[in-house]
This record gives C-alpha cells, sequence and structure tokens, in this order.
C-alpha cells in the first residue's frame, strides 16, 4: 500500500507546465506525509474518586527515516531529543514544583533514537491542576457545587513565533488560500460534470482515489475521458497545493501549519478531556460524547478541516487524510460505492475574501473554554450487619 501511496500523492502534485509557469516547484517532497517532525497530546482526566490524571504524550519522527534530506528539522529532532532524555523540556520544567500524588515517566526508542516520550502525573487536589494550567499563557478556575462540577480555561495570548516566522507564515497563508479558491471551484465543477453525468460518478471518483482502492474495485473501472481528465487534475493540482500546509519545506525547521499553532494556538498541545459524570454545558470544546470533550488545538490545518463541507460535499480530501498519517494512519481501502453513494452537492464558489473571512474566524481561538458535568451519585456505604449476641 505505501508504494500505491506514493504514486496517489504525485497525482496530487502540481502538474510540470503549471510548476514551469509559476517559476518554482510547488512541493518540495516526494510524498505527502501529515504527521510533523514533533507532535504532542495533552490528556486530562477527572476521576470520581476527586483525584485528577494528567498524561502528555510526545511523537518524535525517526531521522533515520524520515527529514533525512533536511538539515534544519534533523537539528532540531535532535535538540528535542537530547532536552527529553535529560528532561530540561518545557514539560518537565512544567511538572517541577507540582505537588503529585504519583509521578511517572517513560520513553521509547526505535533503531536507537528517541521516537516518544510519556509523563504523567496524579493530582489530589483538584485546584492544583489549575497552577499547572497557568504556567501556559492560560488561566485555569475550577469549581463545584453540590450537584456539579465546572472548569473554565481563559485564554491569555497565543502567538510564540519571531518576527522572520511570522513573515514567512504571512506569504505562505496567501499562496495557501490562493489554493484554496482553486480547490472550491475546480471541485464545482467537478460536481457540476457528475451532476450531468451521474453515470461516470463511480469511475471518475474511482480514478482519484484509485490507488486506495480494492485492486478488484479499481479493475473495474473504466478510463476517464479527455475531459474528465482535465477535471480530476484541476481538483488533484489544487488539493496537492492545500496539504503543502502540512509539509515541511526544505531548508526550514517547521511546517507552515506548525507555525500557525505557535502564532494562533494559546494551549501548549491539542487536549483532550474526561469527566466522570454527564456534561451537561460546555463552551469551546468540541464534545465526543457525554463525559467527553476535546480541543484540536487552533492552525491553518484545522480551520480546513472545520470547513470541511461548508462549500461542497461529500468532502474529496477527507477520506484521504487516514492515508496521509503514520501515527494513526490507515490502510485500508476506500470504500468506493458507499462514498460514490453519497448525495453530492455544492453551491456556486465563495470568493478569496469570503475564505480568507471564514478561516481568519478560525484561527481566533475562544476567549474561554469550559466544561459543565454532573456529578456522579456516590453508592451508599453498606450498613454494618448487627452483630450477634
Amino acid at each position: 500500500m505505501r508504494e500505491r501511496f506514493n504514486t496517489a500523492m504525485r497525482r496530487l502534485r502540481p502538474a510540470p507546465v503549471l510548476i514551469a509557469a509559476a517559476g518554482a516547484c510547488l512541493l518540495m517532497i516526494s510524498c505527502f506525509e501529515m504527521d510533523p517532525p514533533i507532535g504532542e497530546a495533552l490528556e486530562i482526566r477527572f476521576h470520581p474518586e476527586g483525584d485528577v490524571e494528567v498524561r502528555v504524550s510526545v511523537y518524535i519522527a525517526n531521522p533515520q527515516v524520515r527529514f533525512r534530506q533536511n538539515p534544519a528539522v534533523r537539528k532540531r529532532i535532535k535538540a528535542a531529543q537530547g532536552d527529553y532524555l535529560a528532561r530540561i523540556d518545557s514539560w518537565s520544567r512544567r511538572f517541577e514544583g507540582v505537588p503529585w500524588k504519583e509521578e511517572r515517566y517513560a520513553w521509547r526508542k526505535d533503531q536507537g533514537e528517541l521516537v516518544g516520550v510519556t509523563r504523567s502525573g496524579v493530582l489530589a487536589n483538584r485546584a492544583d491542576l489549575d497552577d499547572f494550567i497557568r504556567t501556559f499563557p492560560l488561566d485555569a478556575t475550577y469549581s463545584e457545587t453540590r450537584t456539579h462540577t465546572e472548569w473554565t480555561i481563559i485564554t491569555l495570548s497565543s502567538s510564540r513565533t519571531t518576527r522572520a516566522q511570522r513573515d514567512a507564515l504571512e506569504a505562505f497563508r496567501e499562496e495557501w488560500l490562493d489554493a484554496y479558491a482553486a480547490t472550491l471551484a475546480s471541485v464545482a465543477r467537478f460536481y457540476g460534470y457528475l451532476e450531468d453525468h451521474p453515470d461516470r460518478a463511480r469511475d471518475c471518483l474511482g480514478k482519484f482515489y484509485e490507488d486506495f482502492l480494492d485492486e478488484a474495485v479499481e479493475a473495474s473501472l473504466s478510463p476517464p475521458s479527455k475531459e474528465e481528465e482535465v477535471l480530476l487534475n484541476a481538483v488533484g493540482q489544487s488539493m496537492g497545493s492545500l496539504l503543502e500546509a502540512t509539509q515541511v519545506p526544505k531548508e526550514s525547521a517547521y511546517s507552515p501549519d506548525e507555525l500557525s499553532r505557535m502564532e494562533y494556538d494559546p494551549f501548549p498541545a491539542p487536549l483532550s478531556v474526561t469527566v466522570p459524570g454527564t456534561i451537561v454545558e460546555s463552551e469551546g470544546f468540541e464534545i465526543h460524547d457525554t463525559r467527553s470533550a476535546a480541543y484540536p488545538g487552533t492552525s491553518l490545518w484545522q480551520a480546513f478541516k472545520k470547513l470541511e463541507e461548508a462549500w461542497y460535499g461529500p468532502d474529496l480530501l477527507i477520506p484521504l487524510l487516514p492515508k496521509l498519517t503514520l501515527v494513526d494512519g490507515s490502510d485500508d481501502p476506500i470504500d468506493l460505492d458507499s462514498f460514490t453513494a453519497r448525495p453530492r452537492w455544492f453551491v456556486p464558489p465563495p470568493s478569496r475574501e469570503e475564505i480568507a473571512e471564514a478561516v481568519e474566524t478560525l484561527l481566533t481561538p475562544a476567549p474561554v473554554y469550559r466544561i459543565r458535568w454532573e456529578k456522579p451519585e456516590q453508592p451508599q456505604k453498606e450498613q454494618d450487619a448487627p452483630q450477634r449476641r
């Protein structure tokens, strides 16, 4: 599947004629891999007994496998590996001085390279969690009544970029918005064609996803016409430029998406929260089920994902995303018949200014993130059995 993946990703790269017209190659990588050089996640679990657990998970790309041709990224990875092993990284510094009831630290190596770190701790007093959160540009307040518990986080600031990084991010964002507008226009033309030729939907969509299909399904497809090839190439090329947000440019240590997180996201990492009772109110968080909520982060790519199917549906790129990540990816084939059967719709493509406004709105973090849940009923203690005389 990985070999077919590489072939498929070349289809999402700009055509040579467009590269020549632009005067420079738009994509500087051999294939798309959406995992950043270093990824972090923060998990907080409120336990029924009153304890609260904080867990930090760190993923580090193996420099022997990825980014072998990028000295800037390799230098960044090596520095992070050294800091984590010496426990002088930013998370270790923030864990110091916190009155942990329990604390654990673990790391994982692959081919001699540090590729994963997990640090966790349990607090007996939930109020101490607020002090831990305040080590970031955030404020937090924990409160409870007889029947409910509430935890509130207030964002204070976000930018952690240098002037040079902000300039590079702004230049990229202008090009990325152009690609976004081109994607929506090309998809509208493609879906308009399928609306007029519904009998060609399975074959055309199959051509788009051909390297991610079951081989028997792929063999059942008829080739696209020249008109269909033009439509498919336009969609693939513009979407390929959108995916550049997650790629680390040559001679750079960070992807544009990472820079956008550093500029706009006040949280240190994507956050998931699990509570012991039913969630009754929330603000800012995404609710996953009755007892868990999440903050996925603020970045260019997160803005794109939140705008999924804002202007057309079903989204063509979203089914590919699990194929583009090494950490939590999937090699399962795409269910072409199921995707083809979904109703297709689109609206007149928005202007670039409208797209920019929508993205900017999603790049602005909420001032407050709040979650409120019902206290679980405590089981009544059984009375002691009467003693025999």
